[in-house]
């Protein structure tokens, strides 16, 4: 007899939460996790392939289930939703489960996704008075050229960053390539309330706090973002590889990117 002790509630707006049993188990979400970190740090169509094989397990047994009662709850198409995971489940890209299949959509195609560490988390987020946009100071950091591999990618999407946002916000600087230093970073985030890393994420599982951002002259580490004084910060945008990822054998506690920079949001808030 198979014990389901994964239980999945969706909120839409004011309304009663919709509780929905996920048809698998404690072990098997360890087994999918475990099958899918290897999966994450190699390149080729093979190792695509598996990947792809891990995502549409994703989809089948944990994500369709959320979707489906999303959709009974009448939840439109195209709406923002929050992932709030805990245990293993922290260690799967949610966001990117779906069939994989012609004539089928991808979770991204259905909702946008977005992650909370708790619950109160967001909760105290949206209590916050909200401000207007264009009083925000908005900085693009981009390092395509940093020891190591060359990402190609950075200067177009920061050219669509800017496109969107310029009109949008008081003030809008970018730093590339040359500029983007690991001094240049933390001045940049003691001057602006939005961010957006466009970089390589480079996880150390055994120092977490030396897990950093790759910048043109050296890492940018947790442990500085962590002693930073971010004035005032709202938002934070990391197009950066890697940065979830923690210690498997304690997947709630990781310190990883995603969650120090969560960190550096909420205290100097």
């Amino acid at each position: 007899m198979r014990e389901y002790n994964n239980l999945a509630a969706c909120r839409h707006g004011t309304e009663d939460p919709v509780h929905s049993l996920l048809d698998t188990t404690q072990a098997e979400v360890s087994e999918l996790s475990s099958e899918f970190r290897p999966l994450a740090e190699e390149f080729g169509s093979y190792y695509q392939l598996k990947l792809v094989g891990v995502l549409c397990k994703l989809w089948n047994h944990i994500i369709h289930p959320v979707v489906r009662a999303l959709r009974e709850s009448n939840v439109p198409h195209g709406l923002r939703i929050w992932w709030c995971s805990t245990a293993k489940f922290t260690l799967l890209p949610l966001h990117a489960a779906g069939p994989y299949e012609k004539k089928k959509h991808e979770l991204s195609h259905i909702y946008i996704s977005s992650y909370t560490p708790t619950l109160m988390t967001l909760i105290r987020a949206r209590k916050q008075v909200s401000r207007d946009a264009f009083s925000q100071h908005f900085v693009a950091i981009s390092q395509g050229n940093p020891v190591g591999k060359e990402l190609r990618c950075v200067v177009p999407e920061l050219a669509i960053v800017a496109e969107h946002l310029k009109p949008v916000t008081s003030s809008f600087t970018s730093f590339e390539d040359s500029e983007a230093t690991v001094q240049g970073t933390l001045y940049a985030l003691n001057h602006n309330q939005w961010l957006h890393f466009a970089c390589h994420g480079m996880p150390k599982r055994t120092q977490p706090f030396e897990s950093s951002f790759a910048m043109r002259d050296g890492p940018l580490m947790n442990k500085d973002i962590i002693r930073t004084n971010w004035q005032n910060p709202e938002f934070a945008f990391l197009s950066a590889c890697h940065t979830t990822v923690g210690d498997k054998e304690r997947p709630a506690e990781s310190i990883h990117l995603a969650a120090v920079t969560l960190f550096a949001l909420e205290d100097n808030a």
